[in-house]
């Protein structure tokens, strides 16, 4: 009994690994049988998937570094209403009434002074962190290069900077603060 369910097993697994035969007989595929989708449509650029257009994108991300090379230049003969006057134009009213505060600070003018510091800077950005229909966060890298009595040295500090649309190719920075420290990004309220 055993040779013949040894037996059987064996005929049985070389029927099955056994090739089908051709009988003459050829098959095709039913034309109801799905076949891939194929179109003429070309994907999309990303660019036209943005809520920005390539020439709003380069100018706000063109803004965010000139405003930043602006706001990390520096020099300790000038007056904080000189600086700021190179602000003022593109930033936004709030933005713009923050950096005179701190732009006017007593201490810092009589350190800068002191120190005959002065601070050129170059900024680049990196990286965009947030695209809105009418704001993008830019990750801006400001290196500067800053003179003292005490001799020279470069700092490199990470920063975001939010750029809001103004009319439709204008921009206004409207914040600016270490990369790292939050600003995430700002929602528009009329695109919810």
């Amino acid at each position: 009994m055993a040779i013949t369910t040894s037996l059987s097993a064996s005929l049985l697994t070389a029927c099955a690994l056994r090739p089908p035969v051709n009988d003459g007989h050829t098959t095709t595929p039913s034309s109801a049988s799905p076949t891939p989708a194929t179109t003429g449509a070309t994907p999309a650029k990303v660019t036209d998937l943005l809520p920005l257009t390539h020439h709003q994108l380069n100018a706000a991300i063109r803004l965010a570094a000139d405003f930043t090379t602006a706001y990390g230049s520096h020099r300790y003969d000038q007056s904080a209403q000189a600086y700021l006057a190179r602000l003022r134009p593109i930033t936004t009213p709030e933005l713009y009434a923050a950096l005179a505060r701190a732009a006017s600070t007593p201490s810092i003018q009589t350190q800068r002074t002191r120190d005959h510091e002065t601070a050129t800077a170059h900024a680049t950005a990196t990286k965009i962190r947030t695209i809105g229909p009418s704001s993008l966060i830019v990750l801006v890298d400001l290196h500067q290069d800053i003179t003292t009595t005490a001799g020279r040295h470069q700092r490199t500090q990470h920063l975001a900077v939010t750029t809001i649309k103004t009319g439709q190719n204008d921009w206004d920075i409207h914040d600016i603060q270490p990369a790292n420290a939050g600003n995430a990004g700002d929602t528009d309220a009329s695109a919810e």
